[in-house]
């Protein structure tokens, strides 16, 4: 059984080795795509300096750095951070709520893979979103990546099972107070560790909102990963591209 500080965030306990080869399908060529759309769509300046934010092992940083932006990138996990430095990328260990950065440094702040949510209030999420407009140059933007909650709603599994490197993997997921929480059991026969993850789910309307409520705009919405636009309630995801009033 994994031994887990009692009071904890989900967060600190759950991003490991196990999350790494759980999520394994969530690879380069995926970060590839992604990236690929967002500057398609993005104005991004010549010298650029963009920031991802919960950048985890650091796929999407090193398709900016592949096209030549400058990037560099905070997690707080110590396993996914080893990861980056291993591709020599430019990352530290931070807290979304303390970003150990100057303000107005960069000109853009993505936050990819549904990382913006975590937090225990809606207060703390707009905390968050408040705190990237403050490290952005005049003129910048930011990225969310977001799961769309009607969406998710209608498509809900409540749960699956896999196999993973010889261990029994249970996933079961349900929503609750706005949020979607997904209990995560893992086995090898001889001994079983628990995890959770809990993001809350956000409509358009209130992000709209969130946004306004800080001087913020919403200049494009992603409905996938690959770049489609958005179509409502039959878009997987509301990927956001939110510039400054």
């Amino acid at each position: 059984m994994k031994t887990e500080h009692p009071n904890a965030e989900w967060f600190e306990n759950w991003f490991n080795e196990t999350y790494l080869a759980l999520y394994a399908h969530r690879d380069e060529q995926q970060a590839l795509k992604q990236v690929q759309s967002l500057c398609k769509t993005i104005d991004l300046p010549k010298n650029a300096v963009v920031l991802d934010a919960a950048c985890g092992c650091g796929r999407h940083m090193k398709q900016f750095r592949d096209r030549g932006v400058s990037v560099v990138g905070f997690d707080l996990s110590e396993t996914l951070i080893r990861q980056t430095k291993n591709e020599s990328l430019a990352c530290v260990r931070a807290d979304m709520r303390h970003i150990p950065f100057r303000k107005d440094l960069f000109d853009y702040i993505t936050c990819f893979f549904s990382s913006f949510g975590y937090l225990a209030t809606q207060a703390d999420d707009k905390l968050v979103l408040e705190e990237f407009k403050q490290l952005l140059k005049p003129g910048g933007g930011i990225f969310l990546d977001l799961l769309n909650k009607v969406y998710l709603l209608e498509h809900l599994v409540d749960q699956d099972e896999q196999q993973i490197h010889g261990k029994q993997v249970l996933q079961e997921r349900s929503v609750t107070d706005n949020k979607v929480i997904k209990h995560i059991t893992i086995t090898d026969g001889t001994k079983t560790e628990h995890y959770m993850e809990r993001l809350r789910l956000f409509t358009l309307e209130e992000m709209q909102a969130m946004c306004s409520s800080l001087g913020l705009v919403i200049a494009h919405i992603f409905g996938d990963e690959y770049g489609a636009d958005y179509q409502g309630d039959t878009s997987p995801r509301m990927a956001l591209v939110i510039k400054s009033c």
